[in-house]
């Protein structure tokens, strides 16, 4: 088999494409994955990522498919087919290692007030406002000794900022104050299997599931308000024993 041979090439796209380009949504699963983070997250970094590595990024070109890869260092890795043509698209991701071993991940500037961090799938749309925090919330989510589902990280945006639909501007202000909390709640979980609901230091119930298809860590899979029913919470329910003698008699016909 032929190695695969990579030139240097002139970046073949404005950076304004990554708010254009469509991008296969294998994607999102490859990200997830390397750096071991959920789907939700990894979804809103995509776009933010591809508009900061095409101005600092380094661009490379395979001359048997006409391919490019678009790089930074050995961190990250992005395929394109047809850059700067109508049918252009993002084929690929890889990284050589998680983002919670990145060196630079240990040094990073304090998050801007104004972000902008759409979701991949929002295409056509040119990316508005700051979205270099981009690094932060990969490096944080690789970080956190939790795993945050999309289902979690909304109830958490509906109860803690009534937010009905996390924008692209506000989901870094959600994401950081849930990261926050999830310390906290992680801390106080008791490491048994199954799941676990358990109050952030808002009064919010969080609920921790033990086991996380893909990953290591526990998963967030969900927050309740505070009033949460018991019907809301598997752990406050007790089902009703019925004595057998009752149960027996209630099936008995009459003569």
């Amino acid at each position: 088999m032929s190695r695969i041979h990579w030139t240097f090439a002139a970046a073949p796209v404005m950076p304004d494409a990554a708010g254009t380009v469509d991008i296969h949504g294998r994607i999102v699963h490859q990200l997830a994955e390397a750096h071991d983070i959920q789907l939700g997250v990894a979804g809103v970094l995509i776009r933010p990522m591809l508009s900061d590595l095409i101005r600092s990024g380094t661009w490379e070109r395979r001359c048997d498919t006409g391919q490019y890869r678009l790089s930074e260092g050995d961190c990250h890795h992005y395929v394109w087919h047809t850059p700067g043509t109508p049918h252009s698209n993002v084929m690929h991701y890889e990284a050589s290692h998680a983002d919670a071993a990145c060196p630079t991940a240990k040094s990073l500037p304090d998050v801007p007030t104004a972000t902008w961090m759409p979701h991949f799938r929002d295409s056509g749309q040119l990316l508005r406002g700051n979205s270099q925090p981009w690094r932060q919330v990969l490096a944080t989510a690789s970080q956190l000794p939790v795993t945050l589902f999309m289902t979690a990280i909304r109830f958490f945006a509906l109860h803690r900022f009534h937010l009905s639909t996390i924008r692209p501007d506000m989901f870094a202000t959600v994401f950081f104050a849930m990261a926050e909390e999830a310390l906290a709640v992680h801390a106080q979980w008791s490491s048994l299997p199954g799941s676990a609901f358990i109050p952030d230091s808002t009064g919010l119930i969080w609920q921790l599931s033990s086991h996380c298809v893909g990953s290591d860590k526990p998963a967030i899979t969900g927050v309740l308000p505070s009033s949460a029913r018991s019907a809301d919470r598997p752990d406050l329910q007790r089902a009703r024993r019925v004595p057998t003698s009752s149960r027996l008699a209630s099936q008995r016909r009459p003569y």
